[in-house]
């Protein structure tokens, strides 16, 4: 999902994000040298000291099924967005992953419009 919204240029900076730092290492060598200028690298330790409204857009791909406090980490994720900001969310959903399907239906159902 990283590279595509690198590509597009749409937001001005985009933060990569991982709990292991040195997946963020394989993430960074991995980017075509075109796109690493856009990109900035952050382990999901430290949401906690974004800026309120800092965002645009949230995305997160296969992240709530290995968060603890994934009510918290919602919580944060919301805070960091603009007014107006978009909070995406791609988990797998499907057999066995009963769990990850009543989060992210909880997180729905708690968002305001």
């Amino acid at each position: 999902m990283s590279r595509p919204l690198l590509a597009s240029r749409l937001y001005p900076v985009t933060v990569i994000t991982d709990s292991s730092a040195a997946f963020m290492e394989i993430q960074r060598d991995m980017l075509p040298s075109h796109l690493k200028g856009g990109a900035r690298f952050a382990t999901l330790s430290s949401l906690a000291k974004v800026p309120s409204s800092t965002f645009g857009l949230v995305a997160l791909r296969y992240v709530l099924h290995h968060i603890l406090d994934w009510k918290g980490f919602i919580r944060d994720s919301a805070r960091i967005l603009q007014p107006g900001g978009t909070l995406l969310m791609c988990e797998p959903i499907s057999d066995g992953f009963m769990l990850q399907r009543a989060l992210v239906s909880a997180c729905l159902l708690r968002i305001p419009p």
